[in-house]
């Protein structure tokens, strides 16, 4: 089981990024069919592990640090995803889970309401995306259908999501 810190301590990178591995292998085998993304106020980007997200991959050289800096992971690449609000992505081979930057979207314009365990951005008053805290970690997930969206893949009975995916969310279509 991963208990996620309590907001007021610090975290290393190491931490963090055991973090993250223990939470993507929580789920029992079989069950969980799409991937993990999590909902972060602290992360600088959106980035993602998953190479079939990004669309129309582009060279990217850098890298991103986790917690407090002292991992670094290379990212290999930056590119769009079929979810508009949700774009450029960083390719992030290494990480575990693929990070949705609240900080982002907050800087961006979008509006970002969290109660009740459950979490809304909205953009101009049309829905952007849902999310739905864990009861395991406190971390807030992206609810299901906005992932089989991104990954273009049906995740079958794992749908977090009680409300699905309303027709105000903007898809790209796939170049």
């Amino acid at each position: 089981r991963c208990i996620a810190p309590a907001p007021t301590e610090s975290i290393r990178g190491e931490e963090l990024l055991s973090l993250y591995s223990n939470l993507a292998s929580t789920a029992p085998s079989g069950r969980r069919k799409c991937p993990v993304f999590i909902l972060d106020s602290g992360a600088s980007s959106h980035m993602t592990p998953i190479r079939d997200v990004i669309l129309a991959l582009a060279p990217w050289a850098g890298s991103v640090s986790l917690g407090d800096m002292n991992v670094k992971l290379p990212v290999r690449g930056r590119g769009l995803t079929r979810l508009a609000d949700l774009s450029p992505f960083l390719f992030v081979p290494k990480l575990t889970l693929s990070l949705i930057s609240l900080s982002v979207l907050d800087r961006l314009g979008y509006h970002t309401t969290i109660s009740g365990g459950r979490l809304v951005v909205t953009h101009h008053s049309h829905l952007v995306l849902t999310g739905t805290r864990s009861r395991a970690t406190g971390l807030y997930h992206l609810d299901t259908d906005y992932v089989q969206a991104l990954c273009n893949k049906d995740c079958g009975d794992d749908n977090l999501n009680p409300n699905p995916m309303n027709s105000d969310s903007v898809l790209l279509a796939a170049a």
